[in-house]
C-alpha cells in the first residue's frame, strides 16, 4: 500500500545548485555584493563611519556597568559619541574627496 501511495503522488525533486543559479536567486545575491564592495570602494569612509558608530557604541555598552550615571543621561552619551564618530568619518570623507578632486579636476 505505501508503494501505491508513493506512486499516486509524485513529489518533486530536490533541485540542484545549477537549478538554483539558473532561477537568479544566487546571481542576484552576488550582485548585491558587488554593488557594496564597488561603493565602499568609490567611498571608502562610509564603511569606517560605520565601523566607527559601531566601535562607539560597543565601547559604550562595555563600559556601562563601571558608570555611576543614571541610564537616560548614559544612553544620551551613548548616542552622541556614535553619532559623533560616523559624522566625523563621513566629513574627514567629504574632505578626502574634496582634495583629491582638487588634485585631479580631470578625474571628475
Amino acid at each position: 500500500m505505501a508503494q501505491n501511495i508513493a506512486d499516486k503522488y509524485k513529489f518533486p525533486e530536490r533541485p540542484t545548485y545549477e537549478e538554483i543559479q539558473g532561477l537568479g536567486i544566487i546571481r542576484e545575491e552576488r550582485e548585491e555584493e558587488m554593488k557594496l564592495l564597488q561603493k565602499a570602494k568609490e567611498n571608502p569612509f562610509v564603511p569606517l563611519g560605520i565601523a566607527l558608530g559601531l566601535g562607539a557604541l560597543g565601547y559604550s555598552i562595555y563600559n556601562f556597568k563601571k558608570s555611576k550615571v543614571k541610564l537616560s543621561l548614559y544612553l544620551i552619551h551613548t548616542r552622541v559619541a556614535a553619532q559623533g564618530a560616523v559624522v566625523g568619518a563621513l566629513t574627514i570623507g567629504a574632505l578626502y574627496k574634496m582634495i583629491s578632486d582638487y588634485r585631479n579636476p580631470s578625474k571628475t
